[in-house]
């Protein structure tokens, strides 16, 4: 029964926060991943999830947000990993785990 709810919960999130990648975003940047409100919410999902499941919750709805509102070029879909390393790491950081952050920043 956890594993459904935690399911639920993550494409709830995951669609919310497609539509809000897919929203027109600050009206001075025209194009690139800073465009879309996704990377003002996205230790939200660090904060509900646990990290692997923040990872792919973050990954399914930036790449769904970026098909609906398709901004920039094919280029766009590279840099979109940021969303979900941020999710990843502050679902690590929130759980006090801070070795593999220290890695990440150390690589």
């Amino acid at each position: 029964m956890q594993s459904r709810r935690s399911l639920y919960f993550l494409a709830i999130f995951a669609g919310l926060m497609a539509l809000l990648d897919a929203a027109p975003g600050l009206p001075q940047l025209s194009t690139g991943v800073w465009y879309g409100w996704t990377f003002v919410m996205e230790p939200l999902i660090g904060v509900f999830f646990p990290p692997m499941e923040a990872f792919y919750s973050a990954l399914i709805e930036v790449t769904v947000g970026h098909i609906i509102g398709f901004r920039g070029d094919m280029y766009e879909f590279i840099f979109t990993i940021g969303a979900p390393v941020g999710a990843y790491v502050s679902s690590l950081a929130l759980r006090g785990r801070l070795k593999p952050i220290v890695a990440y920043y150390a690589f």
